[in-house]
C-alpha cells in the first residue's frame, strides 16, 4: 500500500512538472512578470524631437523585455499646458513628462535660468551644454526633489533665432515698430531690449499671424521654423543663438520607486546610452535644415554684429536677468549666482552689476 502511494505521488509530481514545462514553453517567463505602463505628457504639438522620444521608448521596451512601456500623449490627447504639466507629473497623473524650462518658469521660475536670453557667452552651444549638465547634476536635483520628480534624460534643442519678413538686426533701431513673437516674460524682455514690439502668439498660430501682418517676425529654433513653414514668409534669418531650448524629461519619483532595482538599472543604462545623441542630434539636424532652406527657398542668413552683441550683453541684466531674478525671488537669485560662479570656473565672465 505504501509503495502504491509513493507511485501515485510520483505520478502527480511528474504531471505537475510536465504542465509547468509546457506552460514555460507556451508562455515566456517574462509574461508572468509585472508590467509598468508609463504615460508621458508632451507639451508641444508635433514636436521636432518626437523621433528621439520614440527611439528611447523603443529601446526601454526592448531592454526590459516589454516590462516597461512608455506611451506618449500630445497636446489635445491631454488637457495640460506649460506649468500645468509640471503639476500633473508631480501628482502622479502622468508617470513622465517633458518640461520646457521657459514654459514652466511661471510655476517654477528657477528652471528658467537655463533659457535666459543672452546669458550663454557668445551663444556657444558647448558652453550651454556644460552649464546644463552641471545644473542637472547639482542644483536642479534639489528643485526636482521638491516636486517629487527625478530627471530621466534631457534633450537639447538647437539655438533660438529670430526670423524676419524683411530687414536685419544691426543696432537698436532695427526692430523699431516691428511686431515680434514672444511666449514668455524672458523673451519679451529680449524683444523690448531690441526695441521691438512683443506679441504673444502660440507657435501653431505663427504662420497665420505672419501671413496677416499680426507679426513681422518670430522666434523659435530652426527645426520648428522649418516644420511650421516659417521660411516661406521669413526670408531673413538672424542667427542670434539668444538661448537654447531644453526638454527636461522627468519621472514621478513614486513611479520610479515602484520599479525593481534591476529594472531601474536597465532603464538608467538605456538613458545614459542615448545621452550624447539626445544632446547633439537636434543641433546637427538644425544646421542641415538651414543649409537645405538656403538653397531651396533662397533665405538669407546673418549673425548679430559682434559689437552689437556686446552692447546687448551690457544691457541684458537690466532688461532680462534682473526682472527674472525678481520674479523668481530668493531662489532665483541663488541659482543665478550659482550659474555666474560656474561661468567663472569655466573661464567666462558675464556683465553683472556688483
Amino acid at each position: 500500500m505504501e509503495v502504491i502511494l509513493v507511485n501515485n505521488y510520483q505520478r502527480i509530481y511528474y504531471y505537475v512538472l510536465v504542465v509547468v514545462v509546457f506552460l514555460m514553453l507556451l508562455f515566456p517567463l517574462n509574461a508572468f512578470a509585472k508590467e509598468y505602463l508609463w504615460k508621458f505628457a508632451v507639451s508641444t504639438p508635433n514636436p521636432s524631437f518626437g523621433y528621439l522620444l520614440e527611439s528611447v521608448a523603443n529601446d526601454v521596451y526592448e531592454a526590459t523585455n516589454g516590462q516597461v512601456k512608455i506611451d506618449y500623449y500630445l497636446p489635445g490627447e491631454h488637457p495640460y499646458k506649460g506649468g500645468d504639466i509640471l503639476k500633473a507629473v508631480s501628482s502622479g497623473e502622468f508617470e513622465m513628462a517633458g518640461i520646457h524650462p521657459g514654459y514652466i518658469s511661471g510655476i517654477e521660475p528657477t528652471f528658467g535660468i537655463i533659457e535666459l536670453p543672452l546669458l550663454i557667452p557668445n551663444g556657444d552651444f558647448e558652453v550651454y551644454l556644460k552649464i546644463s549638465e552641471k545644473l542637472l547634476e547639482g542644483y536642479f536635483k534639489e528643485i526636482l526633489k521638491k516636486w517629487n520628480l527625478k530627471e530621466s534624460f534631457s534633450l537639447m534643442v538647437s539655438g533660438q533665432q529670430i526670423y524676419l519678413k524683411d530687414g536685419w538686426i544691426e543696432n537698436f533701431d532695427s526692430l523699431k515698430g516691428k511686431k515680434i513673437r514672444t511666449w514668455c516674460p524672458e523673451v519679451t524682455g529680449l524683444i523690448k531690449l531690441l526695441n521691438g514690439n512683443p506679441v504673444s502668439v502660440p507657435l501653431g498660430d505663427n504662420y497665420t499671424a505672419l501671413q496677416t501682418g499680426l507679426l513681422d517676425g518670430t522666434t523659435t529654433n530652426i527645426i520648428s521654423a522649418y516644420k511650421n513653414n516659417f521660411f516661406d514668409l521669413c526670408k531673413h534669418v538672424v542667427m542670434t543663438n539668444q538661448s537654447f531650448g531644453t526638454v527636461m524629461c522627468v519621472i514621478n519619483q513614486d513611479a520610479w520607486n515602484e520599479l525593481p532595482s534591476e529594472l531601474q538599472d536597465i532603464v538608467t543604462k538605456v538613458y545614459d546610452a542615448h545621452r550624447d545623441t539626445l544632446y547633439r542630434d537636434l543641433n546637427t539636424k538644425a544646421a542641415m535644415e538651414l543649409e537645405k532652406m538656403i538653397f531651396k527657398t533662397g533665405i538669407k542668413v546673418t549673425a548679430l554684429p559682434n559689437s552689437f552683441r556686446t552692447e546687448l550683453n551690457g544691457r541684458a541684466y537690466d532688461y532680462i536677468w534682473k526682472p527674472w531674478i525678481d520674479r523668481a525671488g530668493e531662489e532665483g537669485e541663488k541659482v543665478f549666482n550659482v550659474v555666474v560662479d560656474l561661468f567663472k570656473e569655466m573661464g567666462y565672465s558675464i556683465q553683472v552689476p556688483k
